[in-house]
């Protein structure tokens, strides 16, 4: 004889009850087995999981910082092939770009640890946005980051895998 909760009154009662004792609810109609406690982990033969991938994510988040304390670098004209002539001419687009690589950094690194594919391709748009704004620069900063995080947003789909695959893979 097992212990389940009412669904009316939330109170625990006998599986062998016909009605709750406390509130009447019928019991007689409901499948009354309790549930599992735990899942065990798959391990036997044939079993499936479910499987992320975030190598993609994680390049582009990895290359993204890098291009972000570029950008910032180049934006404040510490830095960078062109830091001279180009921060005196067009130092608000590198201050644009660089608080766009900012955006695209933080929703990648947050899409990567949390497993979220939405926060990747946001990153990927932002990282296209930075590229945009500033080609020059762009060009060398943002490009990898932005198809690393179009790649890995792809890739960071749920599939699933049997344990012998996921084994080989």
């Amino acid at each position: 004889m097992a212990l389940i909760t009412c669904p009316e009154c939330g109170r625990e009662i006998s599986d062998a009850a016909q009605a709750c004792p406390n509130c009447g609810f019928p019991l007689a109609r409901m499948d009354v087995r309790p549930a599992p406690a735990v899942q065990a982990a798959p391990a036997q033969t044939g079993e499936t999981i479910l499987v992320v991938r975030r190598g993609f994510a994680l390049a582009a988040a990895i290359l993204g910082t890098v291009g972000m304390i570029l950008c910032m670098l180049q934006a404040i004209g510490a830095a960078g092939p062109w830091s001279d002539f180009w921060a005196e001419t067009f130092t608000n687009a590198m201050a644009i770009q660089a608080a766009l690589a900012t955006v695209a950094v933080v929703c990648n690194w947050v899409g990567f640890l949390r497993k979220a594919r939405p926060l990747v391709l946001t990153a990927a748009v932002f990282y296209t946005l930075a590229l945009a704004v500033f080609i020059v620069t762009g060009l060398f900063y943002m490009l990898l980051p932005m198809i690393f995080a179009y790649v890995g947003h792809a890739r960071m789909r749920p599939r699933r895998m049997t344990v012998e695959e996921y084994m080989l893979d």
